[in-house]
């Protein structure tokens, strides 16, 4: 593509920028693999923990997350009798003090599953993203 000018260099530019919905299928790629490597992670495999580890946005917010969904019941779990989602994944991520006094112990999950792949996490984005742009160059 030949450009001249300042008019076409901003023209061009501004056509080479990837749309939110190619953006987010990128993310979505790079998400849905952080969401595997976090449940081969999590210490004990009840059902409910392992199925609330999604990628979401929540309510009235302008970001995404990976990590637990809280939520109330078994609705919208795969799991029949799922009485609850990921609403513990704080105390196990962390531990805690009963209020007996007995101290249950941090078994993390979430943060050495992001910390062992955020690099191959941000070359696979970096990748991908730059093929948006360059195809959209090309």
């Amino acid at each position: 593509m030949a450009v001249e000018g300042i008019n076409e260099v901003l023209k061009a530019l501004a056509e080479a920028v990837p749309t939110g919905d190619e953006v987010q299928s990128v993310l979505k790629v790079q998400a849905d693999f952080l969401i595997a490597k976090i449940k081969e992670k999590v210490p004990v495999d009840s059902g409910n923990l392992k199925d609330s580890i999604q990628f979401f946005k929540p309510k009235k917010k302008n970001y995404l997350v990976v990590g637990p969904k809280y939520r109330k019941g078994s609705k919208g779990f795969k799991r029949k009798g799922a009485k609850s989602g990921g609403n513990h994944a704080n105390l196990v991520e962390y531990g805690f003090t009963h209020k007996s006094g007995k101290v249950i112990p941090p078994r993390p999950f979430m943060r050495p599953a992001f910390d062992q792949n955020k690099e191959a996490i941000l070359n696979m984005m970096e990748s991908k993203l730059g093929d948006l742009v360059v195809k959209k160059f090309a």
